[in-house]
C-alpha cells in the first residue's frame, strides 16, 4: 500500500510506500471476527519533501492508482518560544441520544477536569440530545481549552439518529474499536502541544487524593517515585462510586451535581497486580514514549515495552460511576464515604452553575 502526499503548490501527488502497520488491539482480545479493524499507518514522507507539510494524504493499494480518499493533514505545531503544555484529555464518541439530564453531567465534569488540571479537552459526538449540544457548544464557541469534533460509525454501521445507542449497546466491540480511533485521533491532532494525554470517559476522573491537582500529582509524586524506570504512563486503579438512594446533596450541593452527590465507593480499589488485564484504570499517557494508546494505558511505545507506575490509593484512583446501580461490579454493599472530591465543591458549583446559566438550563436567579 501507499500514500500519496499532496502538497500546496503541485498538482501531482508525491508516492511514499507504507513502512508500518500497528494494530490498535491486541491478537489475543478476539476482535478477528470484526470486518473493520483499526490500525495506524505509517508513511515517510517523500524525498524532498521531509521538511515540508502535506495539505492532505490518501491511501491507495498502488503507487500510480486514482485515489478514492483524501484525508486533510492536521498539523497543530508548538509557537515560536512556547512549552509544550501539560495535560490534554480525549473523551470518546458521546451517542446520548435520549438522556436529557446528562447536559448538567457533562458541564459538572468538563468544570471539574478543568480544576483538576486538564489544560485541554477534545471530546467527540455522535449524536446526542439537545440539551446536551447546547451544553457542548457553548465550550466549543466560547473555550479555546475544548474541541468538539463531530463524528459518525464508519461503513455499514448505523448511524441513524434514535438507533445508534441502541445498535452500539447491541454491538459493543464495534464500539470499542471506534474508541481508540477517537482515542488515537485526539492524541496525534496535538502531538507537539501536550505532555500527557488521558483518555477518559464522562463517568470517571482520576481523582488526585494526596495533592489538589493533577501537574503536583504527576510531577510531585509519580515522576519521582518513578525515577529512571522510563516510564510510559502513570496508572490510577479503578474504584467503583455506587449511586446513592439517597443522595448526599445539601444546602451548599445541589440535587443535579451529579458527582457531587454520590461519594458512596467501594471499599476495596482494584488491587495494583490488576493493571494490564482487561479492567477500568485510566492513565497519564507521556507523549514522548507512546506510539499508541487504548482506552486503559499504553498500547505501544517507541521503546517496544510500556512501563508504568501505578498510583498508591493514597495519591489517585480513578472515581468511576456507577449509573443506576445496573452493573454486577456496582451492586455493592461493602462501601465507605469518600468525599475527596468536596475539596473542590464550592469551585465546582460556581463554575458548572454559570455555564448552564449561559446555556439556558439554569434560570438566572439560580445560585
Amino acid at each position: 500500500m501507499f500514500c500519496q502526499f499532496w502538497f500546496s503548490g503541485e498538482i501531482e501527488p508525491f508516492s511514499s510506500q507504507v513502512s508500518q502497520f500497528t494494530y490498535l488491539w491486541d491478537v489475543g482480545w478476539d476482535f478477528a471476527d470484526l470486518k473493520l479493524q483499526p490500525y495506524l499507518i505509517t508513511c515517510e514522507l517523500p524525498e524532498g519533501h521531509s521538511h515540508l507539510v502535506p495539505r492532505s494524504v490518501s491511501l491507495v493499494e498502488h503507487q500510480c492508482d486514482n485515489a478514492s480518499n483524501n484525508l486533510l493533514v492536521v498539523h497543530n505545531p508548538l509557537p515560536p518560544g512556547q512549552k509544550r503544555k501539560d495535560f490534554a484529555v480525549c473523551v470518546k464518541g458521546l451517542y446520548f441520544y435520549h438522556q436529557s439530564m446528562y447536559a448538567v453531567r457533562v458541564a459538572e465534569y468538563v468544570e471539574l477536569l478543568k480544576i483538576l488540571g486538564a489544560e485541554h479537552i477534545t471530546i467527540y459526538r455522535f449524536q446526542v440530545h439537545a440539551n446536551i449540544s447546547k451544553v457542548l457548544d457553548f465550550y466549543a464557541l466560547t473555550d479555546v481549552a475544548v474541541d468538539l469534533v463531530d463524528t459518525t460509525m464508519p461503513g455499514p454501521f448505523a448511524n441513524i439518529p434514535d438507533f445508534m445507542e441502541r445498535y452500539l449497546k447491541a454491538h459493543p466491540r464495534k464500539q470499542y474499536v471506534q474508541e481508540v480511533i477517537h482515542y488515537n485521533d485526539c492524541m496525534y491532532r496535538q502531538l507537539d502541544l501536550f505532555n500527557y494525554f488521558v483518555p477518559i470517559d464522562i463517568d470517571e476522573v482520576i481523582m488526585p487524593v494526596s495533592t489538589d491537582n493533577w501537574h503536583d500529582l504527576v510531577y510531585k509524586k509519580a515522576i519521582p517515585a518513578s525515577q529512571g524506570q522510563n516510564v510510559s504512563a502513570f496508572i490510577a486503579r479503578n474504584v467503583f462510586l455506587a449511586d446513592s438512594e439517597v443522595p448526599e446533596h445539601t444546602d451548599v450541593i445541589p440535587w443535579y451535581m451529579h458527582m457531587l452527590q454520590n461519594v458512596r465507593r467501594a471499599r476495596n480499589i482494584d488491587p495494583a497486580d490488576y493493571v494490564g488485564g482487561l479492567l477500568h484504570q485510566k492513565s497519564f499517557h507521556d507523549v514522548q514514549k507512546v506510539l499508541t494508546l487504548y482506552n486503559h494505558s499504553p498500547r505501544e511505545c517507541f521503546d517496544k515495552r510500556c512501563k508504568v507506575h501505578v498510583f498508591e490509593p493514597e495519591d489517585a484512583f480513578l472515581q468511576h460511576y456507577c449509573i443506576g446501580r445496573t452493573r454486577p461490579e456496582c451492586r455493592n454493599n461493602n462501601l465507605t464515604v469518600d468525599t475527596t472530591i468536596w475539596k473542590f465543591k464550592n469551585e465546582l458549583i460556581r463554575n458548572t452553575n454559570r455555564v448552564l446559566r449561559r446555556v439556558g438550563i439554569l434560570g438566572a436567579n439560580n445560585p
